[in-house]
């Protein structure tokens, strides 16, 4: 498994429990590459929690359908009721809101 984030990601102001977050989605992801793709950083709606530090969104695309969804749910169990887990297109979107 290769853990790696995205150039260009931005880390400043990201908070301390979703950091904890991005640890327990790195172990989750095992023994498929895992790559954060967006924190405090890119377009997203007006309201994103990425703008405040409490989101981030790692890459699915390299994941086959069955993998992904057993990733999801693996994230959602794992994470607990905190955090949501919301699978896109080509990635997976996981915000601390407890």
């Amino acid at each position: 498994m290769k853990t790696s984030i995205k150039f260009g990601v931005k880390l400043n102001g990201v908070k301390p429990e979703t950091v904890v977050g991005m640890m327990i989605a790195q172990e989750t992801f095992d023994p498929y590459d895992f790559v954060i793709t967006s924190v405090c950083d890119g377009k997203h709606s007006k309201n994103s929690l990425h703008y405040s530090g409490n989101a981030f969104d790692c890459r699915t695309r390299h994941l086959t359908e069955s993998q992904t969804q057993l990733v999801v749910l693996q994230l959602k169990k794992n994470l607990g009721d905190e955090f949501d887990v919301v699978l896109e297109k080509t990635h997976c979107h996981i915000e601390y809101q407890p």
